[in-house]
């Protein structure tokens, strides 16, 4: 872990795209990773008055409404609405089909989901077919990180601009590559973890996203590794049934569990193959370019190692485009290609169709410079799709652009995340290269408080297997302050660090709360007790530190105060005991009353009442 800094919200591309399509289209379907800001881009739908009100299946008493009687669920709902965590209602595309039966001209909700929902109900048709419109919410685009809050499309320009020649940047796209684009990966201000991540795609595969999927999640992990592993690779399913010792049909079926859950996406080749499935000749992308990163870090191989970094870049550049193909206008298709011609196969990385059947090839090289070779498949492409072709672009990580023939350019990375490159006007705001600017180091965003949530516990029970997981409570009192209270908090979590360590930048600026995990270990451990004495002593002294005990284990001596100065005091602070929530389901009652709790009294508790 490590300091985790949720600032303020990115806009995203696509923001505008869904307000446009629910003018004309009853149900928009929302589909992403998760952690990738379904939920925040609702809340600010809501705030921009898109919809008038949103509802998350999360809460087990919705969900438990939904399930007894969806239509009426529905119908309590109004007319303008959205739904998140969808697909917790295996029932709900069937009964807004039927609401809109009824209300199609008045009708407008958005449903979003971290798997994919609505595809089943009518004899597996999909009940919202001609209803509803399909986007997938992307990880953070490197254009939509850039600050500038304006919507524009790479698409386009690749399809209709011209970068600028002679135009070079120095950039590390290796930010870009290591964090990825997943908010919580990539607005942290230190480096990301590995562990980290691989500990998410555990996580992610063995949620029960879809009611009544069952599968054995060994096997879901094993193949989630083998392709996470081989970026761009081309995806061999005997090849990887072989490695792992089962039957490829078995393959098949956890590449569609990891594709229902955006850990995986596939890329078809532009050529179809006439007697084999389509997924024989496609290649398979990350979701996200840090789930493949950070394999290849746990594994000892860093980004220049030469059977990382060509995939892994690629991945990125694909990552990039897929993004931007979600808001531009005209829309597409991002293919790769690859054909037996003359007894041998020509090929092109990427290549993105347009809804007119127009193609543009990108070639990604992982060095600084393109040169003229570079292009031949492209080249080829052209001469085999001579009436579809309209351009050809090699991506490189950073050097100049350059213009090699009619229909022909080299770019940087650098150009997919920046309008500059291609003539259009930079907004003021938009730092020069956003692509590679430090995340932020403050907790304090466009001059607005944020205050500091501290999650302290002694150093034995992160790794205990009896100490539960005090960190996911944290992270979640943190989403309830927020989510109940409009308190916009960062949460600190380090393994290393002790709060007396950690920056004090925001004293006078933003408040401080400091949740300390009271453990039989806590109370056993001399540092614990040690810097739990002297933040005590601090709150006393400072205006904007507070600090709140929870009992995660009881030990068995808390109310032994005799010849023990520690619990003494600690008993004075009346701490919450929230150890049931140690053993509880994350979506049970229990669990969800102790969050409300806790964040009912920090709210109560906040530094000078400040926001």
């Amino acid at each position: 872990m490590g300091y985790i800094f949720f600032r303020m919200y990115v806009p995203r591309f696509i923001e505008p795209t869904v307000a446009d399509l629910l003018k004309t289209t009853p149900v928009v379907i929302l589909e992403g990773a998760r952690s990738v800001g379904k939920t925040r881009l609702l809340a600010r739908l809501l705030e921009l008055g898109t919809v008038d009100r949103v509802v998350s299946l999360i809460d087990p008493t919705a969900r438990a409404a939904a399930a007894e009687d969806p239509a009426l669920w529905l119908r309590s709902l109004g007319d303008s609405f959205a739904v998140d965590e969808a697909q917790l209602a295996p029932g709900l595309p069937l009964a807004l089909k039927q609401r809109l039966d009824r209300e199609t001209e008045r009708l407008r909700c958005v449903l979003t989901g971290s798997a994919s929902l609505g595809r089943t109900g009518l004899g597996g048709s999909d009940p919202l077919a001609r209803r509803s419109v399909r986007l997938t919410l992307e990880p953070l685009s490197e254009a939509e990180l850039g600050g500038s809050g304006r919507s524009w499309s790479v698409i386009e320009q690749l399809f209709g601009g011209e970068p600028i020649s002679g135009a070079s940047a120095a950039t590390d796209w290796r930010v870009a590559a290591e964090r990825g684009g997943l908010p919580r990966y990539r607005l942290l201000a230190h480096d990301l973890r590995p562990r980290q991540v691989l500990d998410d795609i555990e996580a992610i595969i063995t949620d029960d996203v879809l009611p009544g999927e069952r599968f054995d999640r060994r096997i879901a992990i094993d193949v989630a590794r083998h392709v996470l592993r081989n970026p761009a690779g081309e995806l061999k399913v005997v090849a990887i049934a072989n490695e792992l010792g089962i039957d490829a049909r078995t393959v098949n079926r956890y590449l569609d569990v990891l594709e229902r859950r955006f850990l995986v996406t596939e890329l078809p080749n532009l050529r179809q193959p006439l007697k084999q499935s389509a997924r024989s000749t496609a290649k398979a992308y990350p979701a996200d370019v840090a789930l493949s990163t950070a394999y290849a870090t746990a594994s000892g191989r860093q980004l220049d190692h030469e059977q990382v970094r060509g995939g892994v870049f690629e991945a990125l550049i694909a990552q990039q485009l897929r993004a931007h193909l979600g808001w531009t206008e005209a829309g597409g298709e991002l293919v790769h290609w690859r054909q037996l011609r003359s007894g041998r196969y020509v090929e092109v990385d990427l290549a993105v169709v347009d809804a007119a059947g127009g193609l543009v090839g990108i070639e990604v090289k992982a060095r600084e410079s393109a040169k003229a070779a570079d292009f031949a498949g492209l080249r080829q492409l052209r001469q085999m799709h001579r009436a579809r072709f309209r351009r050809g672009f090699v991506v490189t990580t950073g050097g100049s652009a350059a213009q090699f023939d009619d229909e022909m350019w080299a770019v940087p990375f650098a150009a997919l995340g920046d309008p500059a490159w291609w003539g259009l006007p930079r907004p003021a705001e938009m730092s020069e290269l956003p692509y590679a600017s430090a995340p932020p180091s403050s907790p304090v965003a466009n001059g607005a408080p944020v205050a500091r949530l501290v999650a302290y516990l002694a150093p034995a029970d992160l790794q205990s297997a009896v100490a539960g997981d005090p960190r996911q409570f944290a992270r979640d009192i943190a989403d309830g302050l927020e989510g109940l209270h409009g308190r916009r908090v960062t949460l600190v979590e380090d393994d290393d660090a002790t709060p007396a360590d950690m920056p004090d930048e925001s004293h006078g600026q933003a408040p401080t709360l400091v949740l300390v995990f009271i453990t039989p270990r806590f109370l056993s451990d001399k540092a614990c007790r040690a810097e739990f004495t002297r933040l005590i002593d601090e709150a006393v002294r400072t205006e904007g530190l507070v600090v709140r005990p929870l009992i995660w284990i009881k030990p068995r001596n808390l109310t032994m105060t005799e010849g023990d100065p520690l619990v003494d005091r600690l008993g004075s602070l009346r701490p919450t005991d929230v150890s049931e929530a140690r053993r509880a389901e994350r979506d049970s009652v229990t669990y969800r009353d102790l969050i409300e709790d806790v964040a009912n009294e920090l709210d109560v508790m906040w530094p000078n009442g400040r926001a």
